[in-house]
């Protein structure tokens, strides 16, 4: 006599994968009459290489081919398989649908017990170690080195910006020094004096009195004809502001102030000495201001 094995037919009620997920498992497309044991892709958890402690150990650490700066080199920017692809709807859905069962992205007691777990780690936090730091940045350096944001990924984040508008969080005066406080914690080598943007506390100095009267930025703007003076402007943003070319609030002269848009005063705030020879050239050029160069050492 031959012994068959057990199928399992609809009439089960116990039709639910075997990784003990408690998902139910769909139909067998080879055999009409049979179910599938497990859901696809969960037959790894029950037979996955890596739960063995010892072929996990290999790829700890250094030892993990993702850590190799040569391996990271081959898999990133355009050597990479997907680059240049873009995800189906359906796909983009499913992902959608996926992070939308996370329980963490919906209750406020995972973040509560998360943020309790955080404050007894405290110091001993893997992430706050300095070796660990420095292999992240290594990582991510290698990782994203050459890969610029394309126009269109530049107008969806600033859509999105306008749309929240005002409510954006950050602008929300409570949750900028929670956002302080947590990168003086988390990374006190770039806070406060210790980061390298840090000009001596003047951002809070205040303007001076001219800044405040409206018609005199008016007449700013109605000299620049209400258009952002940066010839390589990237067109990301459409408000307007005040730029003070050396950097000096209380220097509100015509010379000395002109009209850009956010995304290039923003811009401006990194290698200072450029743009102040940059704008100042550019202001020379079109309405003969004159400057007197600052000569340094």
């Amino acid at each position: 006599m031959k012994s068959y094995k057990m199928r399992r037919t609809a009439s089960e009620n116990s039709l639910l994968c075997a990784c003990g997920c408690g998902e139910k498992v769909k139909k067998s497309k080879a055999y009409s009459n049979r179910w599938n044991r497990f859901i696809y892709g969960h037959y790894v958890r029950t037979n996955n290489p890596m739960r063995n402690p010892e072929t996990a150990a290999k790829f700890k650490g250094i030892n993990n081919p993702m850590h190799n700066s040569e391996v990271l080199e081959k898999k990133s920017g355009k050597n990479h398989h997907y680059f240049g692809k873009k995800r189906s709807k359906e796909v983009c859905e499913k992902i959608s649908k996926t992070k939308r069962k996370c329980p963490y992205n919906h209750t406020d007691e995972w973040k509560k017990a998360n943020s309790e777990r955080m404050k007894r780690l405290g110091g001993n936090h893997p992430f706050r170690k300095p070796e660990v730091i420095e292999r992240i940045k290594k990582i991510n350096s290698v990782a994203k080195k050459g890969i610029k944001l394309s126009k269109g990924h530049i107008e969806k984040i600033s859509i999105g910006l306008k749309a929240f508008g005002e409510n954006h969080w950050m602008k929300i005066p409570e949750n900028r020094e929670r956002a302080k406080r947590h990168l003086a914690l988390v990374r006190p080598d770039m806070s406060g004096s210790n980061s390298p943007q840090w000009k001596g506390g003047i951002a809070a100095e205040p303007y001076c009195d001219v800044w405040l009267d409206k018609e005199y930025k008016k007449d700013i703007l109605r000299r620049d004809n209400c258009e952002c003076q940066n010839p390589d402007c990237r067109g990301i943003s459409d408000k307007l502001c005040g730029h003070h070319i050396d950097y000096d609030k209380k220097n509100c002269s015509p010379s000395n102030v002109l009209t850009l848009c956010v995304s290039c005063n923003s811009r401006a705030n990194a290698n200072r000495e450029h743009w102040i020879k940059f704008y100042q050239i550019l202001m020379f050029n079109k309405y003969g201001y004159e400057y007197k160069l600052k000569r340094t050492g």
